[in-house]
């Protein structure tokens, strides 16, 4: 089916500049000047991709999208934004109000190459075999109380108190958010919750407590080391994608990438919650990952982007998700995020020995050898002998 984009930009120029770049590709185009004109094209048309500047006049892109996300949810959402540091675009990212969030200026080749890929992306999420493997599963997981009354505070921008409150309810959530939250790569060493969000923000909290209350599903006593072993994984993995981010871009890792290494295998998890047994022993072997696919249909990165998605979590970390096996397919949008989260993976579970394949050519495409990550790994003290 041919897609339909709406772009939203106060900017003449700039919105027949858009038009243009897209004139010879498939895709359908409306184009928008303010954010009631918008609203008026999402009513009478079908549209598949939103994408609109953080700044319009009178109605500006964070409330055009918060409306756009409430009434028409299946759009896609992108805010474009000059400025990284703008308060408007870190409550947009707290808040998940966009999907993606893309910077200026933009060179054309590049934002052509996101629109392919991010309609790549929902195929990849939404494919019919997929729906289908997943409409006939039974105890699909859902969304965790706690982290549904967590999502609804920051919603209805409740202070944070309140917010900390509710983490305390589940004290084993609570000790794993300050576990992660008082690793070295946050900056912080606290016991308060309150104290950890206003350090590592909403958006963070909110990730960690979505991967401990999944990570906490009821299991039997036997099978509570396969749980610790995931989690204990996830959790290094986190803080390898943190540590390398910084050394490798010499910067630190944007707000919205800073939980892509502790969800990274959330899919296990869900597979574990519906298939058990079966899928323990799966995981259990050394050729998981070809038993996945031929055994139960899908595979862990695609059923856990599938959640994700309808979790409504940002386009970052699902790709971190969907691809940490593949961290160079030519349809990923956050290829730098990939290659890190490729790599913590793979040293991640090297400690145990585990058999994950390391795609070489990612050291060439970050531009750094293995010697020097080797290095940065030892200096690190994360990983022993």
């Amino acid at each position: 089916m041919e897609k339909t984009i709406l772009f939203v930009d106060s900017n003449e120029n700039i919105l027949k500049s858009l038009e243009k770049l897209v004139s010879d590709t498939n895709y359908t185009v409306h184009l928008a000047r303010s954010g009631e004109e918008a609203l008026h094209i999402l009513k009478n048309n079908r549209i598949d991709l939103i994408m609109a500047d953080i700044y319009l006049d009178e109605m500006n892109g964070y409330d055009l999208l918060t409306q756009t996300k409430r009434k028409y949810p299946k759009v896609f959402r992108v805010i474009l934004s000059e400025n990284k540091e703008d308060a408007l675009i870190l409550k947009a990212i707290q808040k998940n109000i966009a999907k993606l969030y893309i910077y200026k200026p933009l060179d054309n080749d590049y934002l052509l190459d996101i629109l392919n890929s991010i309609f790549e992306f929902q195929n990849k999420i939404s494919s019919p075999e997929l729906i289908n493997i997943i409409n006939n599963l039974e105890g699909l997981p859902t969304l965790p109380n706690l982290y549904n009354h967590l999502s609804k505070a920051i919603h209805d921008d409740e202070n944070i108190e309140n917010i900390a409150s509710i983490i305390q309810k589940d004290q084993a959530v609570a000790a794993q958010v300050l576990h992660v939250a008082n690793s070295a790569f946050y900056g912080i060493k606290t016991s308060s919750i309150a104290q950890a969000i206003m350090n590592i923000g909403l958006n963070n909290i909110k990730n960690i407590v979505l991967a401990t209350s999944v990570f906490n599903i009821n299991l039997p006593t036997s099978r509570m080391n396969v749980f610790k072993q995931l989690w204990d994984h996830a959790y290094l993995c986190n803080q390898l994608t943190n540590l390398l981010y910084m050394r490798i871009f010499k910067k630190k890792m944007p707000v919205e990438y800073l939980s892509a290494g502790l969800l990274h295998d959330i899919g296990k998890i869900v597979l574990i919650s519906i298939f058990g047994n079966d899928y323990y022993q799966i995981l259990e072997s050394n050729d998981f990952y070809a038993r996945e696919k031929k055994e139960i249909g899908i595979t862990h990165q695609q059923i856990g982007g599938y959640f994700l998605d309808w979790w409504e979590l940002p386009m970052p970390v699902i790709e971190g998700v969907l691809y940490h096996h593949d961290p160079l397919n030519t349809n990923i949008v956050n290829k730098d995020l990939l290659a890190v989260v490729h790599l913590a993976d793979y040293y991640a579970l090297k400690k145990k020995n585990d058999g994950v394949d390391l795609d070489n050519e990612v050291f060439a495409y970050l531009g750094i050898d293995k010697d020097r990550v080797d290095q940065y790994i030892n200096e690190s003290d994360l990983i022993g002998d």
